[in-house]
């Protein structure tokens, strides 16, 4: 599991953010490379558990990006979608997600978020006995 320390993804309002999100959401930039998936999504879990509004977050990423990186984006969040349901969607296709607005995606996604910090927290209690 990902050891984050929370201070590091806080605004001076306290609030939580994604620190570098070409790391996580421009799948066409260089930056995208320097996590794993599975890396990505425990922090990002992490953060929605802890108070972060994904939604938020998406819509203050969206602002002035390029279509090129818009489209990246909707890619990016149906792909962590469908993989937190055990797809890999450029084996099995999009299922249509990818036609969704970038904000429904990520209010999907942000569920699904919740759904795996609770998982992998789960799994860790269990192998701790």
């Amino acid at each position: 599991m990902v050891k984050i320390n929370l201070n590091n993804f806080r605004r001076s309002d306290g609030s939580l953010f994604v620190y570098r999100p070409k790391v996580y959401f421009d799948n066409l930039c260089f930056e995208y490379g320097e996590k794993t998936i599975d890396e990505k999504l425990e922090i990002l879990s992490e953060l929605v558990a802890n108070g972060m509004n994904l939604v938020s977050e998406i819509e203050r990423y969206m602002k002035d990006r390029s279509p090129n990186t818009l489209a990246s984006l909707k890619n990016t969040l149906a792909y962590y979608f469908l993989y937190l349901k055990g797809e890999d969607p450029y084996l099995t296709g999009f299922h249509g997600l990818d036609d969704l607005p970038e904000i429904r995606l990520a209010a999907m996604l942000q569920e699904s978020l919740v759904t795996h910090y609770d998982d992998i927290h789960f799994k860790n209690s269990i192998e701790g006995l």
